[in-house]
């Protein structure tokens, strides 16, 4: 294909929905993050970014550090609010030498563990720690402190996948050391405290059998109590054919992956799982079986295609409905394999199972056309060969991915929201762009999808993540969507097409103002996400004006919620965000000044979600959006062009008419705007003219949108170096 397959896995740690197009109008939603997202390196190299989805809930998106063997295949675990991101390098040591804590990124975020992550390690008293990758600062007594960095971390993670295949090969010998004297590694934070238990313990014994009848070598698993989650739930690691807990009695559930690498690093895992077990005594003995393993994934395309990536999940529910885990599998094609036991839905609690393909066109480098095919099932089925009938059943999405440098690589792929789930998993594969690519999409009736995309892949520390909307899934329809377009620009995000409910992002009460600003590249639709600085040098500043007064003044802010005096009063919201860790040569700087007059506001209605205190008021905030006719490379040639600007409000607000719209460019480095001039071409839709000259050739532009209504409120909206003149 003409390029090295790997990929990036993102997890939503929520519940299945989109909040602006179906949540409850009870339902009271967690205020938007409006910083930039922060970013976590765990000890073996990924990279783990955590935001927040379109409903308010977290998400978790995970940046690979290898393309193939071991460390480029992951187990995602989900319980409760936190999640894990596991390699499958690391598994076998996972609660013995590597604390469990090193893979709770959600735990890692709130640590605020940014280009480095540090370090504690317990060694062997007597000699000297020694890890690839790890800079120790202090060694004494047995217990060192260090640390990894972006690059460093990766060294680690390269050396620990090849100590787990020879593990692998050698059956996984149980060394009480890692790489020497080291017994244990641990992240330099404060761990939560394990709650004990207060009722009698029974022990449980779990003896593995390997497919070949012998005693498993390995296996790692979880173990719940499923009439309520809370008695007991937690990893478990099996060696040699044998593992024990102490457990109250009750109705148990338990998973293991029996996994196993080849020589070259292969990963083979068989997904072994026994319900409804009953634990009434002092001791039980259960057993897991991996020749019970026999269903096997399959995806049969009407066209020709090359499968690239799998995506598996097992969720699971207690019956009391208090705890509930995702065990899922991000899996890079080829370079791994899966099968599973079959099971029907317990009689205690619920087992839920479903997959995820993505097969892409063979025949070109990102390919003309892909298949996304997600499938959904009660228990875990027999058959689990996936045949996706003529493309005409599909949802067809139509997109074209704009670049902005030579030889650049990004990624495409979406999430699928099926009904009932309580997460959605998603695999991001690498384009060669720019790239025009259709989209065959299959999922359950009922389900929600969101289309996901990142610039550039090859970036390290914001390599440009875009969010596409949230919409329902229908069978034989068709849409188009372009990425990356610029110029990008700071708004008031918009809401999804057809929804029924809304956050209110521009709303104010007598004591409180909440505004929020997003960043957007030419579809006002998208939503990218904005990344702090590895540094801590801020990338944002905020500055809210009440009647000339400076009232808030913040860096990494991206709007938020305001205390303001009570009365009606003008206000200017100021914020600048710096693109400069992205890297592009393009929309590198974006401004937006927003006024508007509170008097003008209007109440807000039943189906908007208020952030502050009743009653509330949605502002009257211009919007404006801005779309040039720029090549797929984000270059004018030489030439005569139209800009094509729509104006208007946020959604709700009071739509006075505009009276003004004024387009300007100067060149990047220069203080004085030329205004084009700007032609009526519709229902407050406006066409810009624009010639390109000779002597603009190789030169970058910048341009500035500003929108005024017939009651004085306003938008001005600057990007720099918007486009670059050129073929």
């Amino acid at each position: 294909m003409g390029y090295k397959v790997s990929r990036i896995a993102i997890v939503f740690a929520v519940a299945a929905a989109s909040a602006a197009a179906t949540l409850p109008a009870a339902a009271v939603p967690t205020f938007p993050s409006t910083r930039p997202a922060t970013i976590v390196t765990l000890l073996t190299g990924e990279r783990v970014m955590l935001g927040t989805a379109a409903n308010g809930e977290p998400t978790v998106r995970i940046m690979q550090a290898a393309s193939d063997g071991p460390a480029s295949q992951e187990k995602i675990v989900r319980l409760g609010r936190d999640t894990y991101v596991i390699p499958a390098s690391a598994m076998a040591y996972f609660g013995k030498n590597l604390d469990p804590s090193l893979f709770d990124v959600t735990e890692l975020a709130k640590a605020g563990f940014g280009d480095r992550t540090p370090l504690v390690i317990r060694y062997e008293t007597g000699t000297k720690p020694a890890l690839p990758g790890v800079t120790i600062t202090s060694a004494s007594g047995g217990i060192a402190h260090g640390y990894v960095t972006l690059a460093s971390a990766k060294d680690f993670g390269a050396a620990l996948a090849d100590k787990a295949t020879a593990d692998s090969g050698a059956g996984w010998p149980s060394s009480n050391t890692l790489f020497g004297s080291v017994t244990r590694i641990a992240p330099d934070m404060t761990i939560p405290t394990q709650v004990k238990p207060r009722f009698p313990m029974s022990t449980l014994i779990i003896d593995g059998i390997s497919k070949t009848g012998g005693a498993m070598p390995f296996g790692f698993g979880l173990l719940m109590n499923m009439d309520d989650g809370r008695k007991f739930n937690g990893f478990i690691v099996m060696f040699h054919g044998q593992a024990r807990a102490s457990v109250p009695v009750g109705t148990y559930t338990a998973l293991f992956d029996d996994a196993s690498f080849s020589g070259d690093g292969s990963l083979t895992v068989r997904e072994d799982i026994v319900t409804d077990f009953k634990v009434t005594g002092s001791q039980g003995h259960m057993t897991i079986d991996s020749r019970d393993a026999t269903a096997v994934p399959s995806l049969s395309t009407p066209k020709p295609s090359l499968p690239i990536a799998l995506d598996t999940q097992i969720d699971i529910h207690d019956q009391a409905h208090h705890v509930g885990w995702g065990w899922g599998w991000g899996l890079e094609l080829p370079g791994a394999s899966i099968r599973f036991t079959p099971q029907a839905d317990p009689d205690v609690g619920s087992l839920r199972w479903s997959d995820h393909w993505i097969a892409v066109d063979p025949s070109t480098p990102g390919g003309a056309y892909d298949f996304d095919a997600t499938q959904v099932a009660s228990g875990i089925p027999a058959d689990q060969s996936t045949d996706l009938g003529p493309v005409s059943g599909a949802m067809t999405v139509d997109n074209t991915f704009d670049a902005d440098s030579s030889f650049q690589i990004a990624g495409a792929s979406r999430l699928i929201f099926t009904p009932h789930s309580s997460g959605a998993s998603a695999t991001y594969w690498p384009i060669p762009i720019p790239l025009h690519r259709v989209d065959y999409v299959y999922a359950p009736a009922g389900s929600e999808i969101q289309d996901i995309a990142l610039a550039n892949y090859n970036v390290r520390w914001d390599p440009g993540f875009v969010d596409g909307p949230f919409h329902r899934y229908a069978a034989g329809t068709a849409s188009s969507q372009t990425w990356f377009r610029d110029p990008y620009a700071l708004a008031v995000p918009s809401p999804p097409m057809n929804a029924r409910y809304f956050e209110c992002l521009a709303c104010a009460s007598d004591t409180h103002l909440v505004y929020v600003n997003g960043l957007n590249d030419s579809d006002p639709q998208h939503f990218v996400e904005v990344f702090g600085s590895p540094n801590g040098k801020p990338v944002a500043h905020l500055r809210v004006y009440r009647d000339g007064t400076l009232l808030v003044d913040k860096d990494d802010r991206l709007g938020g919620s305001f205390k303001i005096p009570t009365g009606p009063a003008t206000y200017r919201v100021v914020n600048d965000l710096s693109r400069r860790y992205t890297f592009s040569p393009y929309s590198t700087k974006v401004t937006s000044d927003v006024t508007f007059h509170s008097w003008q506001s209007v109440p807000a209605p039943d189906n908007y979600f208020c952030f502050t205190r009743e009653p509330c008021s949605i502002m009257p905030v211009v919007t404006a959006h801005l779309a040039l006719d720029t090549t797929t490379r984000g270059t004018l040639p030489v030439g005569s062009h139209v800009f094509h600007v729509a104006a208007g409000h946020v959604q709700g607000a009071q739509t006075f008419p505009i009276t003004s719209v004024v387009v300007s460019v100067r060149r990047t480095g220069t203080t004085t705007w030329k205004p084009l001039t700007v032609a009526t071409a519709g229902a407050d839709t406006y066409e810009a003219h624009f010639k390109t000259m000779t002597w603009m050739e190789n030169r970058a532009f910048d341009v500035r949108v500003s929108v005024t209504d017939s009651k004085g409120n306003e938008v001005v909206q600057t990007t720099k170096r918007a486009f670059v003149v050129g073929a």
